[in-house]
């Protein structure tokens, strides 16, 4: 079975959403560095999930419903922590907040075009074949 379009456009929405949050670093580092001190962590910390976003695409790229579960709990979680720290969006830079909505409009569809149809009959043959 071809790669269905939604998975395409997954892998897609990753990427504008890791390049979002990238930005979105790179600003507030610049205009508020009082609310990122340590500065040198976070790039560690961001480096570290962008290893891991990678790696998780790839194998959501190549049909891995495992892959396909491990994002979705992390966005899962990731928009938990947006939700709980919402009023704290209104002290940051407007361009920051952009971004952070970016990404998560980005990582909601992600969510959402993991789940489709297509998705589900494609990561189910990806896993039948991967074991033949």
């Amino acid at each position: 079975m071809d790669k269905p379009k939604s998975i395409k456009l997954t892998i897609i929405l990753i990427i504008i959403s890791w390049l979002a949050s990238l930005i979105s670093i790179l600003i507030i580092t610049s205009k508020a560095p009082d609310l990122m001190p340590n500065t040198v962590a976070k790039c560690i910390s961001f480096a570290v999930t962008t290893i891991l976003m990678l790696w998780l695409a790839y194998k959501i790229n190549k049909g891995r419903n495992w892959a396909r579960v491990v994002y979705s709990v992390l966005v899962l979680i990731s928009l938990i922590s947006t939700f709980i720290n919402f009023q704290q969006f209104w002290l940051m830079p407007f361009e920051f907040v952009s971004l952070s909505a970016i990404t998560n409009l980005s990582q909601l569809g992600v969510l959402l075009l993991l789940f489709t149809k297509n998705s589900n009959i494609w990561f189910k043959n990806s896993f039948s074949v991967q074991y033949t």
